[in-house]
This record gives structure tokens, sequence and C-alpha cells, in this order.
């Protein structure tokens, strides 16, 4: 089972992409269907990619790092439940970025959708 790419941009947060002191961040909300994340990245930014150890996933059951999340250790992602991922790298420069989201998911497995903001 695959989810259509225009159902999946509709995760992303407009707007959520900001620069932080340790690199940048953005917010997901599920507005689609409850799901449980057992994997997590790579995320990519225009020509850069970050690895999971490099991802902190914030929600309002906790906090993980991105290769913390796993089939022993889930995340669910419930409905209209909002997360913050933070990376860990440079900040990035005014304008517009390209960002690639790819988790692995116990429901339909590996989803990976992109998406264009601006800074």
């Amino acid at each position: 089972m695959s989810v259509p790419s225009f159902l999946l941009k509709k995760l992303y947060v407009k707007g959520s992409l900001k620069n932080t002191e340790n690199g940048f961040e953005l917010a997901l909300k599920n507005n689609l269907a409850p799901g449980t994340l057992i994997g997590m990245g790579p995320l990519a930014i225009d020509d850069a990619t970050y690895a999971p150890e490099a991802i902190h996933i914030k929600s309002p059951q906790g906090e993980w790092q991105g290769n913390e999340i796993s089939n022993k250790n889930p995340v669910t992602f419930g409905m209209n439940a909002e997360v913050k991922i933070s990376v860990q790298g440079s900040p990035l420069v005014p304008g517009e970025h390209h960002v690639v989201f790819s988790v692995m998911t116990r429901e339909i497995g590996r989803v990976e959708f992109d998406v264009t903001d601006r800074l």
C-alpha cells in the first residue's frame, strides 16, 4: 500500500522551517491517519543529507533521536499530533529550500515525500 505524495505533503507545516543555534527545525502535523514510526531518516535538505543520529524528534509523547526509533522502540504519530524535528548541522541560508523526508512505518513500510519551504 502506498500513500499518494500530494497527501503526504499535507503532513508538513508550511512556514515551520527555522534556523536554530545548532542547525534548523521544522514541523509535521498528522492530518491523515494514525501511524507508528519504526525508523527515521535520512532527512535531506537541498544537497545535504542528515543521518538519523543528527535528527531529534519532539512530540507530546516525548523526545527521541532519530536512531532510537525502531521496531522495539516505536513512536506513535496520532491524529492531529504535531512533532517538531530538529536537525543538528549548519544553519540554513535565507531563501527557498527543498526538504526530503524518509521514515519507516509499521502500517505501510517506507514513506518518502518532499516539500519546499522558505526561510
